[in-house]
């Protein structure tokens, strides 16, 4: 249970009308959730370690570098494939850029899509609308379809399209700005 509460948190420090409450549950959670060791098995090990390693960074301290990657290559090596793209979605997150060219950001996060769909994880192909700079890499229609698609309550609905109707249309002004000068 305090794993799942952890994850909620996690995203919770990105929410920013809630990040006040995470920033205040996470270091008890912390200590709660203490270090796993390596022997007690590579799936639990990484998700405790990738866990912990991403609240303490949200709250302030340091993250390794790599370790999304590093992740990604223990669950790939162990045969959890979903666990694998899960974690390539994570470093796709991490890595992103507000420099990094838009067309090359849009066919990594396509990329990522066809791999969930691969699997069968729809829940994973519209999470991909979630990670930073999906603003320039998707299509408002695809946004909107992609908030159906999934049992998302109205009003985080309404969030995920308004922040990305916000974030691309300040985004399309930048670059005409920038191509008219």
């Amino acid at each position: 249970m305090a794993e799942t509460e952890g994850r909620v948190l996690e995203h919770t420090l990105r929410t920013p009308d809630l990040r006040w409450l995470a920033r205040h549950l996470a270091p008890g959670l912390l200590a709660e959730l203490g270090s796993a060791r390596q022997t007690d098995g590579v799936a639990l090990y990484r998700r405790r370690a990738d866990l912990t390693s991403s609240l303490a960074a949200a709250l302030g301290g340091g993250r390794e570098q790599g370790h999304a990657a590093t992740s990604s290559e223990w669950f790939g090596q162990a045969g959890n494939i979903l666990a694998w793209i899960s974690y390539q979605h994570r470093q796709l997150r991490d890595s992103y850029g507000d420099s990094d060219n838009a067309d090359n950001l849009r066919q990594e996060y396509m990329k990522l899509q066809r791999y969930y769909d691969a699997v069968g994880s729809r829940s994973g192909v519209t999470r991909t609308h979630l990670l930073p700079g999906a603003h320039r890499a998707f299509p408002t229609r695809e946004i909107l379809a992609g908030v159906f698609d999934l049992q998302y309550g109205w009003w985080q609905r309404f969030r995920i399209v308004t922040h990305h109707i916000i974030r691309r249309e300040w985004w399309r002004l930048r670059q005409r700005r920038t191509a008219g000068s």
